[in-house]
Parts: structure tokens; C-alpha cells; sequence
């Protein structure tokens, strides 16, 4: 038997992989037999096709057979519950266990790791013959802010928002940079901070890993099944449904703010898609002629017309400066996200509302990052500093929330 976090993970991807949950609900992965005899495979079942305890097949073909994507993803999630600097799924976020695993699982974790440095860095150097062979030069992203006037020293504006969305779940860990391994936290300039859930831990795995391999800590957060609720009937939103997708985006900044203020560092925001494949310079603040509050990667940073003043951002990377100009952008951000008509709408929409129509980038020092920080298919003639989900585009299907973003009232 799977341990429970190793089966909320299996179960999680049976729910975004077999075409049952539409009908059904959640599925559950069990290693069980079938309609068509007693032959075991892991399969995921609906409720109908188990027993009352849900861990054996009864009857009925309302299940899907995915034996080997378990198999391996089980694999995956026990071996890294097993070793040293393995990261168990609890409802208090990622952790760290202490025991020592047998010699034997310290070699081929030893193996293991060495085999992923050497295709990383086979990777990069196909990357960069790539970029070679195509002599495609990197764009120029306009690093600063070139509005003449100085930077607006006025008290920003508060906005109007539910209290109960500007707050985040419980369950839901809020990481510390104490939890940082020693080594890499002596030298730190800045540290990663992510969100993820069970159908995406093994993405959080790999992008944990790509952190240990460019000495960056990096902290994700668990965010358990029940995190959230409709607003309207208290109901449970279920992972994997529309709903349950577009509140757990809506709650990042808030995310960021908590992570923020509880931070002596700057923080780098990561969607847990992304890894690095080098250090990223770009966040040590030695790397701008003069102080940054924020980095956003930003679509029209080389829109001529714009002249750096306009933002259609990315979210999937962000820099947040230990600054109170960029506590006060979270704050906005935060707030303005937790608008009861924003409460499902797309993040980066409501942060390019803020920003192009509110004036905040007169209030904020920013910074605009490269391609090269969100790698993505049109880049591929780049060698990437941060990598999205390994060069795969983005899935728009059923994804983007429907909801268009308004800025809320100012409030005293």
C-alpha cells in the first residue's frame, strides 16, 4: 500500500488523466483487478467499481488502466520519501526528513543525480549550438524603467477586497528562508518560493532538483485537496476541476506577500513547471545599475511605442525586492486579486491593471527580464537560464479563466 501522501498523489493524476473523473468524480489508483479477470494493474477506479472502503475492485468498467505511469510515479514519490533530503506532501508544505537511507539507496541516488547534472548540461550545450547554428541574437529587454519624472513618493492607494480572500488557506504552508539548507543559505542573495498540488508533485521534485544543481534554495508549498471552497455555497472544489485551478492562481500574490514579509531576502516567484538550467545572475542585485523593487518578464518590454512603460506580464517568474515599494505592490496586488468579482481571474491580467491604469509603474522600480529567464518554444534557439516545463507551450485548453479583471474602488 502507497503511503497516504504517495496515494493523494496517484489519485490526483488518475483525476487529470483518465476521462472517468468528468463523469465520476474523483478516482482513486489502486493495484486491482479488472473486468476482464483477476490480472493486477494499477488502474484508477470510480467509487461505483470498489468497495465501501475504496481499496478493492468490485465491479463494473468505470476505470482506466494506466499501469506503467503509476508504476513509475509511485516509484518516484516512495524513492523520494526514502532518501535524505527527501520532501514529504503534508498539509504543513514541503519538509525535510532527517533519517539516513541504507548505503545502497545513497549510491544510486549518488548515480541518479550525476546522470541528471550530465544531461543538463548536455542539454545546455545543444541549447547553445543551437542558438549557434541559427545566429539568432537575444532580443533586447529593456532593463529599466524610462519615465523622465522620479518615481511617485505619494501613499499608494488602498483598494476594495474581501477579507476572506486576502487571507490564505490554512492548510496552506507559507515557506521560511530558515528552511533553507545551510549551505546554500550562507550565500544567499535571494531564495525560490513555488505553490503546487498532488497532480504536480513530481514537477515540484524536478524543480527542486534543478535548484540544488545551480546552489539556489528553492521552497514549494503543498497545497492540499479541500484548500478551497466556492465562495457562493461553501462546497469543496475538487483539484483538477476549472474552479479549483483558478482560485489556487487568484491566491498567489497573497502567497508572495506572506512569503515576503516573513523574509529577510528578496524572493523569486516560480511557477513549479519551471527549473533552472543556470544561475540566474539577474537576481543578485549587483547585476542592475541601480536597485530593482521587481523583475517581470514582460511581452512588451521591446514594443518601441512603450518605451519600458508598459506591462503584460508573464507570471510564471517574478523578483520581489525586500523593498516597501514591492511589499506595496504584493499588498495591491493581493488586494486587488481578492476583489470578490477578480477572486477567479487571471493573476498576471490583474497585475497588468494595476500597473498600465493605476499608475504603479510610477510607483515601482522595475526591472524587465530576458527571454531567456521564461524560456518557452519560440525560444528554442536560446540556451535558457529558467526553462518552462522543458521547452513544452503552454495548454490553454479549458485553462484560462473566462473572468476579465476590473480595478477596484480606492478605499480610505
Amino acid at each position: 500500500m502507497p503511503s497516504a501522501e504517495c496515494q493523494q498523489v496517484l489519485n490526483s493524476w488518475c483525476n487529470g488523466n483518465c476521462p472517468h473523473f468528468q463523469r465520476s468524480g474523483s478516482l482513486t489508483a489502486i493495484l486491482g483487478a479488472s473486468a476482464n479477470g483477476p490480472h493486477e494493474a494499477w488502474r484508477c477506479y470510480a467509487d461505483s467499481s470498489l468497495d465501501a472502503q475504496r481499496q478493492h475492485y468490485v465491479t463494473g468498467t468505470t476505470y482506466c488502466t494506466r499501469d506503467g505511469p503509476l508504476r513509475e510515479l509511485l516509484q518516484r514519490c516512495e524513492s523520494r520519501e526514502r532518501s535524505t533530503l527527501a520532501y514529504t506532501v503534508s498539509g504543513a508544505g514541503v519538509s525535510q526528513k532527517v533519517e539516513s537511507p541504507p548505503s545502497d539507496l545513497q549510491e544510486a541516488q549518488k548515480r541518479q543525480q550525476l546522470d541528471e547534472a550530465a544531461a543538463y548540461r548536455l542539454a545546455g550545450q545543444r541549447a547553445q549550438a543551437q542558438q549557434r547554428k541559427h545566429e539568432q541574437p537575444q532580443g533586447i529587454w529593456m532593463p529599466v524603467r524610462t519615465a523622465a519624472r522620479p518615481l511617485d513618493q505619494s501613499p499608494p492607494p488602498t483598494y476594495a477586497h474581501e477579507k476572506r480572500l486576502l487571507m490564505l488557506p490554512p492548510t496552506v504552508h507559507v515557506p521560511r528562508f530558515d528552511e533553507c539548507e545551510a549551505s546554500v543559505a550562507s550565500n544567499a542573495q535571494f531564495w525560490a518560493i513555488s505553490l503546487y498540488s498532488a497532480a504536480y508533485t513530481e514537477k515540484a521534485y524536478r524543480l527542486i532538483a534543478s535548484c540544488e544543481r545551480v546552489g539556489v534554495c528553492c521552497k514549494p508549498s503543498f497545497v492540499p485537496d479541500g484548500a478551497f471552497t466556492d465562495l457562493k455555497t461553501g462546497a469543496t472544489l475538487v483539484e483538477g476541476s476549472n474552479p479549483w485551478r483558478h482560485r489556487l492562481i487568484a491566491s498567489k500574490p497573497v502567497f508572495m506577500l506572506e512569503s515576503l514579509r516573513q523574509s529577510p531576502l528578496p524572493i523569486v516567484w516560480l511557477d513549479v513547471d519551471l527549473e533552472f538550467h543556470q544561475f540566474p545572475s539577474l537576481f543578485l542585485g549587483s547585476s542592475w545599475s541601480s536597485p530593482r523593487d521587481v523583475l517581470l518578464w514582460n511581452w512588451q518590454a521591446n514594443v518601441t511605442a512603450f518605451q519600458g512603460r508598459r506591462l503584460k506580464m508573464a507570471s510564471g517568474v517574478g523578483y520581489y525586492n525586500k523593498t516597501p515599494r514591492a511589499e506595496a505592490l504584493l499588498l495591491a496586488w493581493a488586494q486587488a486579486q481578492a476583489y470578490e468579482h477578480n477572486a477567479a481571474a487571471p493573476d498576471d491580467q490583474t497585475l497588468d491593471l494595476l500597473v498600465n491604469e493605476d499608475r504603479w509603474i510610477d510607483r515601482v522600480e522595475f526591472g524587465w527580464l530576458p527571454e531567456v529567464y521564461l524560456r518557452m518554444p519560440r525560444h528554442a534557439h536560446l540556451a535558457p537560464v529558467i526553462d518552462h516545463d522543458r521547452g513544452n507551450p503552454v495548454s490553454q485548453r479549458g485553462r484560462n479563466s473566462p473572468v476579465v479583471p476590473v480595478l477596484p474602488p480606492h478605499v480610505a
